[in-house]
């Protein structure tokens, strides 16, 4: 399994205003695991999924817009970030940009991870007919993993 997207769900509600918190979720590098962080008592939670070809993550550093870009012939499947610095940044933000690459933006400094690579298609699963029930569970599977991930960026950078 090859990790997609990274996401942390806050056990409690906040009691201090919004300004004083501060959450951050990105992949390990080999794809393995999603690691989180939160000022309050969060779950970390890691979107996978399994066939993908070309898998890799990148990542970028730098303050203000910094892109993480995907290998050519590959696209974004999921975005993270992570503050450089203790401070506390105003503005922090991960989306997908072009398909191609993850765009971070933190006004203190931040490391942007773009997690790339191709589903397999249906037609290239190996000993399932287009039509099986294994073959339409696997893209299902993977249509609500990238739905979800899709919802998640939206969520973070509003």
């Amino acid at each position: 399994m090859q990790v997609l997207g990274c996401q942390s769900r806050r056990f409690e509600r906040a009691r201090r205003p919004a300004s004083a918190t501060h959450r951050d979720q990105w992949p390990a590098v080999n794809g393995t695991v999603c690691l989180c962080y939160d000022t309050h008592d969060a779950q970390c939670v890691a979107t996978c999924a399994t066939d993908i070809q070309s898998y890799s993550v990148r990542q970028a550093s730098g303050t203000g817009l910094v892109m993480a870009k995907c290998p050519q012939g590959t696209v974004v499947l999921g975005c993270g970030s992570v503050a450089q610095t203790a401070s506390r940044s105003r503005y922090r933000a991960a989306v997908v940009a072009l398909r191609t690459s993850c765009r971070c933006y933190d006004d203190q400094g931040v490391r942007c991870y773009a997690v790339c690579g191709l589903l397999m298609p249906e037609s290239s699963y190996s000993g399932a007919s287009r039509n099986s029930a294994a073959a339409k569970f696997r893209l299902n599977l993977a249509s609500k993993a990238i739905t979800l991930c899709i919802i998640l960026l939206i969520t973070l950078s509003v």
